[in-house]
């Protein structure tokens, strides 16, 4: 084995670490570190070989060669061994591990759970590293069933599957999925089989399933997420993380691939690119399973959103499509065909007077739609109630209604409805009907989530934003300014006053606003998504025509 002069084992040519070639592992080989000292050997060897102590390295020398001799090879397992004190090295620990085929993977993911503490400080609990051969499991699909987690075993079923990767941070990233999903089920039926799945919370030990957690505090702290987005955008920074977190999630990743086993891996998460295709290259398999990334961003995202193994990357405006080819991807990977929103946006509904009769709305009077998005932030009540005042006539009389969705916040929709109100106020929760109450509605005030912008777009509603997360929604608000969609504006007297301009005296400005949104809406926009991502399958596999044209 060829060494550097800091004595870190080279890296071959065949790819990246943790996941090199085997060949690497070929041989036995030593680290230097300043915490451990490594005992090692190659499968086919019975000699063990003595690590070296000492050197300027440290940690990361011994943490880059470890995670290279566990990852490379088909087999190896570690078992920690105490091994005796030197005098001279009294302040030092010493570690050892020594390597065969015999001693089971179990005994490395405890070996290098409890090395990796120690250089880490973390809680690495269970099994971390990708100890695992280079065998595919594309071709070999073994019959078994559910296991008692509930995640998806193999079974011959004689369907294709779908694997879609999100990650719960907001509640676009499932409501894309969640689209998709229905896409594949009313255009093929039961031909496929698409399973949804949170892969870092499901799939990832401790700490890494535990991050998606932290999305709505940071977002509630908007300097925070802020700082965190834009000192994340360089490609080699980005690219060091995923690297960094490969010993760690690589295995699991890797198992999840093998429990759902997918014809098609779907991205609709920025974080779900890298890290899947690093696992899917390491073994072979970028060949054997297509993967496609549908971006959920409307017009800025961030440049992890794009990776140029993809298959296919869906984008929803020709500003994406920028974006994408300046990422480096060809013109040729990209669609761009809207984003996937819910297919009931898509379906034909009674008019607004049979709507708003079905919601228990008022069938007369004028109404705008407040959105607080999925966890129901923003000055919701402020603006709630300065709407009020404004649609409020000089004799105390209702000129307009109100309809407020809270998402997933239960107490703002408890004060909401405690309070007296002077017009007609619809409050609620988390709704599965979005779409009802957006087409009973003659305006919408929201904040610049890509989601409900494309849903109001499609219902023809004027759009006012009221909020924004740093980064990914800013570019949404000057997008919307310039097409004439609607405007931002964040003071709820301000609102209200333009909305009861809208719905009371202006109401041929809201008529223009509302027919140029329509023009803008693609209800088709997911149909057209899956029947991209179906073509994937169909080009390498089958030859499979759509249900529905």
């Amino acid at each position: 084995m060829r060494r550097n002069d800091d004595s870190t084992p080279m890296m071959g040519p065949a790819g990246d670490a943790p996941y090199a070639s085997s060949s690497l592992a070929l041989g036995a080989f030593t680290a230097k570190c300043s915490a451990l000292s490594w005992r090692c050997t190659s499968p086919n060897s019975t000699t063990e070989t003595a690590g070296v102590d000492g050197g300027p390295k440290g940690p990361v020398t011994a943490f880059r060669v470890a995670a290279q001799s566990c990852a490379v090879s088909q087999g190896w397992a570690c078992t920690p061994r105490p091994a005796p004190m030197k005098a001279a090295q009294s302040k030092r620990q010493r570690v050892s591990c020594t390597l065969s085929s015999s001693e089971g993977v179990g005994a490395a993911h405890r070996a290098f759970s409890e090395i990796l503490s120690r250089l880490t400080a973390a809680d690495c609990q269970g099994p971390v590293f990708a100890c695992t051969s280079h065998s595919s499991f594309g071709g070999h699909r073994p019959t078994s069933s559910s296991d008692g987690d509930g995640q998806k075993t193999n079974k011959k079923d004689g369907k294709l599957r779908v694997m879609i990767l999100m990650s719960d941070t907001g509640g676009g990233h499932r409501a894309s999925a969640e689209a998709l999903k229905q896409g594949f089920q009313r255009m093929y039926g039961d031909q496929y089989e698409v399973d949804v799945v949170d892969l870092w919370t499901s799939h990832t030990p401790t700490p890494f399933n535990r991050l998606p957690k932290s999305y709505s505090f940071m977002v509630k702290h908007s300097w925070m997420y802020k700082i965190t987005y834009y000192n994340t955008q360089n490609p080699l920074l980005y690219e060091t993380m995923n690297s960094m977190c490969m010993p760690f999630v690589g295995r699991s990743v890797f198992k999840a691939f093998q429990d759902y086993d997918p014809d098609l891996i779907v991205s609709v998460h920025p974080l779900m690119q890298h890290v899947p295709l690093k696992v899917l290259r390491s073994h072979q398999l970028l060949n054997k399973i297509p993967f496609a990334t549908v971006v959920t961003d409307l017009t800025t995202c961030h440049p992890m959103w794009f990776h140029k193994h993809v298959d296919l990357c869906c984008v929803p405006t020709e500003e994406m499509v920028k974006l994408a080819q300046k990422a480096g991807l060809r013109r040729d990977q990209i669609a761009c065909h809207g984003l996937p929103i819910r297919l009931s946006f898509s379906d034909r509904l009674p008019s607004k007077r049979k709507l708003r009769a079905q919601l228990g709305m008022n069938t007369k009077l004028p109404s705008v739609v407040l959105v607080g998005g999925g966890e129901g932030m923003g000055p919701v009540k402020a603006t709630a109630k300065a709407l009020a005042k404004q649609l409020t006539g000089p004799d105390g009389e209702a000129r307009g209604q109100i309809v407020v969705i809270c998402g997933r916040n239960k107490k703002l929709a408890s004060d909401l409805k405690k309070m007296n109100w002077s017009v007609p106020v619809s409050v609620n929760g988390f709704v599965s009907n979005i779409h009802e109450w957006m087409s009973a509605s003659d305006a919408i005030i929201t904040k610049a989530g890509p989601g409900t912008i494309a849903e109001s777009l499609i219902c023809g509603l004027p759009i006012i934003l009221n909020g924004y997360i740093p980064g990914q929604e800013e570019g949404n608000i000057t997008w919307l300014k310039e097409l004439e969609l609607g405007l931002y504006e964040d003071d709820p007297s301000k609102i209200a006053d333009r909305v009861k301009s809208w719905l009371l005296a202006k109401s041929e400005e809201r008529q223009k606003l509302s027919a140029r949104a329509k023009s803008m809406g693609r209800p088709q926009a997911t149909y057209d998504i899956v029947k991209d991502l179906a073509k994937l399958i169909e080009n390498r596999k089958y030859g499979l025509a759509p249900m529905v044209a």
